[in-house]
C-alpha cells in the first residue's frame, strides 16, 4: 500500500506532465508538412544558404589552421604546424579536384593547376604560415562573394514594384541574367588559357636563378582568373541597381553596348500616353547629356503608322524627326539603314497587351519595352521599364556606362597587380607571402570598385540629372538617317 505522501507526490507529477503536454504545440498536419517540404525543395535560395553556411565553416577551419600554424611556429612545436597545414587542406579540396579534372579531361593548364602546384610546393617545403594564410584569404574571398549572391536573392524578393503574381518570373529572369557568361568573363578566361602555361614554365625555368620561394610568384598570377568571381559580382550589382529603379534587364550583353547609344528610335504609339510624352522629353535631354561622343549629334526618330494619328504629338519632342513606317518591313528597313550608317540604336516599343508581342522583335540592337505585357518571360525586349517612366532610360544608360568601366577595371587591375608582383619579386627579392598578399589585394581592390553601379544608382535616384536646354525643332513627315 502506497504512503499518502508518496501518492500525493506521484499525483502532482502526473498532473504536471498533463499540463505540460497541453501547452505543447499540436503536430503539424501531414499536408502542411508536405507543402512546406515541396516549397523548400523548389526554392533555390535554400541551397544558396547552405552554400553560405559551408563557406562559413571553411572560414572557421582556415582561421583555426592559421592560428594553429602560428602557435606551432611561436612555440617551436612542429606537430602544431603540421596540424594547421592538414586543416588548411580541407579548404583547398575544390582546388585540387578542379586541377585534377582539368588535367585529366581537358588536357590543359589553367589557374587551378597553378594554385594546386603552389599548394603542393608549400606542403613539400613545409611553408606552414604561407599555406594557412593562403587558406584564410581564399576562404574569406569565397565567403564574401557567396554572401553577395545570397544578398542579391534577398534583394530581388524585396523589390516593391513587382506584383505578387510576377515575383517568381522576375526573380527567375534576374537569376538567369546574372548567371550568363559576360564578354569580360570570356576575355578573362581566354587570358588565363593563354598565360597559365607560360607562368608554369616560367616557374620551372627560374628556379635555378631565383630559388623556389621567389620563383613561386609566377604561380600566384591569375591574369584574368579573378573575372570568374568579379564578373558575376559586378553583373549582380548592376542588375540590382537597375531593378531598384524599375528597370528589368533580361540580357546582360545589352549593358556592354547601351553606353554607346547615340540614336533613339521611338514607336509613336508610346506617345499616346501623356505621362510617356512628359517623361520622354526629360529622357531625351538626359541622353543627349550622356552621349558617348559629344561631337557626334544625338538623333531622335519617331516611327509613325500609315494613318499619321500621332504626328501632332511628335511636335512636342525637341529635335525629333517623324518617319512614315506603317509596316514591319518598312520599320526594319529604316532601322537597318541606321545601323549600316554606324549608329548605335536604342529602340523603345509599345507592348501589345492583347497579343503579348513586342515591336523589339524587329531589332538586333538595344531594345526597350515600355509598360511590359503580362507575357514578360517571353517578351523579346532586352530591357523593360516596369513603371512606365521613360526617364529611367537615362539611368539605365548611366548604369551601363558604369558597368563597362567596372568590368574593364576588373580585368585590368588584377592583371596589373600580377605584373607588379612578378616585377617586384624578381628584382627586389620578395617572397611567396608577398605574392599571395599582392594577388588578393588586386581582388579586393576590384571588388570594392565593383560596388560603383549600385552607388551610382542611389546617387541618380537622390539627385536626377538636370535637363539640357536644346533648341526646338518642328517634326517633318519623313526623313532619311
Amino acid at each position: 500500500m502506497s504512503h499518502p505522501a508518496q501518492f500525493s507526490i506521484l499525483e502532482r507529477s502526473r498532473l504536471a506532465l498533463i499540463q505540460a503536454g497541453d501547452r505543447l504545440t499540436p503536430p503539424e498536419p501531414w499536408r502542411a508538412q508536405a507543402k512546406r517540404w515541396l516549397t523548400h525543395l523548389r526554392h533555390p535560395p535554400d541551397t544558396l544558404e547552405l552554400e553560405v553556411h559551408h563557406k562559413n565553416q571553411l572560414l572557421a577551419v582556415s582561421s583555426v589552421s592559421l592560428g594553429t600554424a602560428v602557435a606551432g611556429i611561436a612555440l617551436v612545436q612542429p606537430w602544431l604546424s603540421l596540424t594547421g597545414m592538414l586543416l588548411a587542406l580541407y579548404t583547398f579540396g575544390p582546388t585540387f579536384r578542379g586541377a585534377l579534372h582539368t588535367l585529366q579531361n581537358e588536357r590543359r593548364i589553367d589557374n587551378q593547376v597553378l594554385d594546386a602546384t603552389r599548394l603542393l610546393l608549400c606542403l613539400a617545403l613545409r611553408y606552414d604560415f604561407i599555406l594557412t594564410l593562403n587558406a584564410l584569404l581564399q576562404a574569406t574571398s569565397q565567403k564574401f562573394f557567396t554572401q553577395s549572391q545570397a544578398e542579391f536573392n534577398k534583394e530581388i524578393e524585396a523589390l516593391e514594384w513587382v506584383a505578387e503574381a510576377d515575383r517568381e518570373t522576375v526573380r527567375q529572369i534576374l537569376l538567369d541574367a546574372a548567371g550568363a557568361l559576360s564578354l569580360p568573363q570570356q576575355r578573362g578566361q581566354a587570358a588565363v588559357r593563354q598565360m597559365a602555361p607560360w607562368m608554369l614554365a616560367s616557374f620551372v625555368l627560374t628556379i635555378p636563378w631565383l630559388g623556389v620561394n621567389r620563383a613561386a610568384a609566377f604561380l600566384t598570377t591569375g591574369f584574368g582568373a579573378h573575372l570568374n568571381t568579379l564578373g558575376p559580382f559586378t553583373v549582380r550589382k548592376t542588375l540590382l541597381a537597375a531593378a531598384q529603379q524599375g528597370i528589368l534587364v533580361k540580357d546582360i550583353h545589352v549593358l556592354e553596348t547601351a553606353a554607346q547609344i547615340d540614336t533613339l528610335v521611338i514607336d509613336a504609339q508610346v506617345l499616346a500616353d501623356a505621362a510617356a510624352r512628359a517623361s520622354l522629353s526629360a529622357a531625351v535631354d538626359a541622353l543627349r547629356a550622356h552621349r558617348p561622343h559629344p561631337s557626334h549629334p544625338f538623333s531622335v526618330y519617331c516611327l509613325l503608322d500609315s494613318d499619321d494619328t500621332f504626328l501632332p504629338l511628335v511636335d512636342q519632342i525637341d529635335c525629333a524627326v517623324a518617319v512614315a513606317a506603317g509596316s514591319a518591313e518598312k520599320r526594319l528597313s529604316f532601322l537597318q539603314t541606321l545601323q549600316q550608317s554606324g549608329r548605335s540604336i536604342c529602340y523603345i516599343g509599345a507592348t501589345s497587351q492583347e497579343e503579348g508581342e513586342d515591336d523589339s522583335a524587329l531589332l538586333s540592337c538595344t531594345t526597350v519595352a515600355w509598360r511590359s505585357s503580362t507575357a514578360l518571360a517571353h517578351s523579346p525586349a532586352q530591357v523593360h521599364l516596369m513603371e512606365g517612366d521613360l526617364t529611367a532610360l537615362a539611368h539605365f544608360v548611366g548604369l551601363a556606362s558604369d558597368y563597362s568601366r567596372t568590368q574593364r577595371f576588373n580585368l585590368q587591375t588584377p592583371i596589373g597587380f600580377d605584373w607588379a608582383d612578378i616585377g617586384t619579386t624578381v628584382f627586389i627579392h620578395l617572397g611567396l607571402v608577398y605574392s599571395i598578399l599582392f594577388n588578393y589585394a588586386g581582388l579586393a581592390t576590384a571588388a570594392l570598385y565593383a560596388r560603383r553601379p549600385q552607388r551610382a544608382a542611389q546617387k541618380a535616384t537622390a539627385a536626377p540629372s538636370p535637363a539640357v536646354a536644346v533648341p526646338a525643332s518642328a517634326a517633318v513627315a519623313a526623313a532619311q538617317p
